[in-house]
């Protein structure tokens, strides 16, 4: 469909091929829009601002809080029973390192020179048929183990970690 305006009047080719004309327009004058627009005004950006307020001081001076816990005595016997039972939990999953694995020969070699080099650190010979593993501390996290397995690989390069159920220290 083609448009085209001519002589006032508005023409375009319609689908069946003809032209076909429509009413002339008209054109229309411009109108004002600015009673509808929003009256703004703007402040005097260089007029004198007033001073600002006074903040009170801060009160800095340290208080002592009083805590008082209320609670039931069931309660009460129940968290000792609950102490009790963490006091008598001696042992967690953690890691070992594991320095050697061979006979039982090379295995007290490598407790006597593991427990030289590391005397902070409790040694383990374990026999696991037929070999013996000497491992080496009691890690409760990764991270941990992995600061002791840096030192550890100066001596043994063959040193990794094992996960292990470890003694905890009471």
């Amino acid at each position: 469909m083609k448009l085209w305006a001519a002589l006032g009047v508005l023409v375009w080719v319609g689908p069946l091929g003809w032209a076909q004309t429509a009413a002339p327009y008209t054109r229309y004058e411009a109108v004002s829009v600015d009673h509808y627009r929003r009256k703004v005004t703007y402040d005097d950006p260089y007029r004198a601002l007033p001073p600002p307020a006074k903040v009170p001081a801060l009160d800095t001076t340290r208080r002592k809080l009083q805590v008082a816990y209320l609670q039931s005595d069931a309660i009460a016997r129940l968290a000792e029973k609950l102490v009790a039972q963490n006091r008598s939990v001696t042992t967690a999953q953690g890691y070992r390192i594991q320095v050697f694995v061979g006979d039982r020969g090379g295995a007290n070699n490598a407790k006597y020179q593991a427990q030289t080099l590391f005397p902070d650190q409790v040694c383990y010979v374990d026999f696991e048929r037929p070999y013996f593993k000497v491992r080496l501390g009691d890690f409760l996290t990764q991270t941990e183990a992995e600061e002791v397995l840096r030192a550890a690989r100066t001596s043994w390069q063959g040193a990794f970690l094992v996960p292990a159920t470890v003694n905890l220290n009471r």
